[in-house]
């Protein structure tokens, strides 16, 4: 059996040491009656009754084909990795695959003619010959025909393209076989396709056939497979599946840190992508752990310059305001929170523990990291007045937001100053009116069963009140909400914990009063409940009114929002 499964798999070692003289055989199947063992190399062939085996030449050891004379080899597709046995490790064997054709070798006399007798079968006269990878899509190699499609992609023709890489993919298959390190790219640029007409399902499918392909032909852990796992983790989030697409962010993140040295630079990359995706997930602790691990990179090579310097300092201390003020509401705050994903654990990436690389409550880190960021864009002498203003507002955000405004107001006028200076008047406007800096996302609404499930459909609620000098709202009220009575409470309550930039008159922070914010939702609404014995309604009937629904916002639509500034409080009229 061993030696069947070395010959389907196309390992010419194992069948070497089995048998050194192997027969070649022929790729017509032998009838399977009567058949005897052949005592050499354990295959059978059919019993003549007629011929003695003992005494016939034909039959006997002697007359084999001599083998000792040139042979045409045609090698099977390489497999699946194989362990110290030569056996598969997983997948299935390319040799098994209905699409992958079995080819055998061909045997010469001594003469140099071929013999007849043990080649291969041709086929029959008439039929279609194997397609010609590409053939129907390129004159010239297979890469171009790719980079044709790869530009069809880009000028939007999806449905040409979709249909040339359903056939390069089919050609591919029958040429080679299922498990083709050729297929990987086609079966990427048909993912993108996929994702390009909504069809978040099939995408998520072909981007997972690119990895485990990829991961056949190139190992467990190769790098080449992250780009694709995080268009897979891209078509899960389109899905709505945060945990799955979690998980793919974790693997791509892991891959490439068993790649790369622990000071090597081209980690940046996969730490600011699961740090801000841990972010938007509610990670902190593991984004921050990560920026962090990003300025280490950039200290350890003398790099700690530029946009990557910024990004790293920016998002570390982004998440120490994001401890003491989560973006999502929470009634009750703790040091180590659950994050978003329903897993009861904080998302992390391979080789970290929390519990002694993250620092909670350390406020004063996230202070000095905003301070080393707004001294290297002062330095900079590339920066533009735009960064290095907007480096000495986020500092001047941080010390308004843990209550220390005369602090912040230095660094606001520094900022404000230096954009008249560039005459950018919009940016200047900024700071005339106020500027939300904090608002809670109000907890989602539990959404009705499937079966009562109606039309997603928008709502909104229209807040009014004033921002006081220190940035606090006072005087809150409900102007105008649709539907009634479905998010206003949820919107209230974040707003009330909310904080602004104040607007800053001659130098001073003022309040501000009759200003409004829109909070804009979408949900679910509950379907009317009917009863057999009502009739349908008249169509040029009006519709009845419909009963409260509750619902959910969309995933895939968040909620936008709108501020409309009101008259500002001079300082001589401001209260106190």
């Amino acid at each position: 059996m061993l030696l069947v499964w070395a010959g389907c798999m196309g390992l010419p070692g194992l069948a070497a040491a089995q048998d050194p003289d192997p027969v070649p055989t022929a790729v017509e199947p032998a009838d399977t009656t009567d058949l005897e063992n052949d005592g050499d190399d354990g295959t059978s062939r059919p019993i003549d009754p007629d011929i003695d085996p003992a005494t016939d030449p034909d039959t006997s050891a002697d007359s084999r084909p001599d083998t000792t004379g040139p042979v045409s080899t045609t090698t099977l597709p390489t497999g699946p990795e194989q362990d110290a046995e030569g056996l598969p490790v997983a997948g299935e064997p390319p040799g098994m695959s209905e699409s992958a054709p079995v080819t055998t070798d061909t045997a010469v006399t001594a003469e140099g003619e071929p013999d007849t007798a043990s080649a291969p079968a041709q086929p029959p006269q008439g039929a279609e010959p194997l397609p010609i990878l590409g053939e129907s899509l390129i004159d010239d190699t297979p890469t171009d025909a790719l980079d044709q499609i790869e530009q069809a992609l880009k000028a939007s023709e999806v449905t040409d393209a979709k249909a040339e890489l359903t056939a390069y993919i089919e050609q591919v298959e029958d040429a080679t076989h299922r498990y083709s390190p050729d297929l990987v790219r086609p079966l990427v640029l048909l993912g993108d396709v996929q994702m390009s007409e909504k069809d978040f399902t099939a995408a998520a499918d072909t981007f997972g056939r690119a990895v485990h392909i990829d991961r056949v032909a190139n190992g467990l852990h190769s790098a080449s497979q992250a780009a694709i796992v995080y268009r897979e983790a891209d078509a899960l989030v389109a899905l709505g599946n945060i945990a799955a697409a979690n998980d793919r962010e974790l693997y791509a993140y892991e891959i490439q840190e068993r790649q790369y040295d622990d000071t090597s630079l081209d980690l940046l990359p996969a730490a600011f992508r699961l740090a801000d995706w841990q972010v938007k997930t509610g990670s902190i602790l593991g984004a921050r752990t990560l920026y962090e691990k990003a300025i280490y990179l950039l200290e350890t090579n003398d790099a700690l310059t530029g946009d990557r310097a910024l990004k790293a300092l920016r998002g570390a201390a982004s998440t120490y305001r994001y401890e003491r003020f989560p973006p999502l509401y929470q009634p009750v705050q703790t040091d180590l929170p659950e994050d978003d994903l329903g897993t009861g654990r904080i998302s992390q990436p391979y080789g970290y523990d929390y519990t002694s690389t993250a620092l909670v409550n350390a406020y004063p880190r996230g202070e000095k990291a905003l301070q080393a960021a707004a001294v290297l864009v002062r330095q900079d002498p590339a920066a533009t007045p735009q960064e290095k203003a907007g480096a000495l507002t986020d500092l001047g955000d941080w010390y308004l937001m843990f209550d220390h405004s005369e602090r912040a107001i230095p660094l606001y006028m520094e900022a404000r100053q230096l954009l008249e200076a560039a005459k950018l008047d919009a940016d200047v406007r900024r700071f005339d009116q106020p500027e939300m800096l904090y608002f809670p996302e109000p907890p989602p609404l539990n959404p009705p069963a499937p079966d009562q499930r109606g039309e997603l459909q928008d709502g909104y609620v229209t807040v009014g009140f004033t921002v006081t000098e220190n940035g606090e709202v006072h005087d809150l009220v409900t102007k105008a909400t649709e539907p009634d009575d479905l998010m206003e409470f949820r919107v209230r309550r974040s707003m009330r914990i909310a904080r602004f930039r104040p607007a800053l008159v001659e130098g001073t922070l003022v309040s501000a009063a009759d200003q409004s914010y829109t909070y804009d939702y979408r949900f679910f609404p509950k379907k009317q409940a009917g009863t057999p014995l009502e009739s349908a309604p008249p169509k040029d009937a009006e519709p009845a009114p419909a009963e409260t629904p509750s619902g959910s916002p969309d995933v895939d639509a968040p909620a936008t929002t709108s501020i409309d500034s009101g008259d500002v409080t001079t300082p001589d009229d401001a209260t106190p």
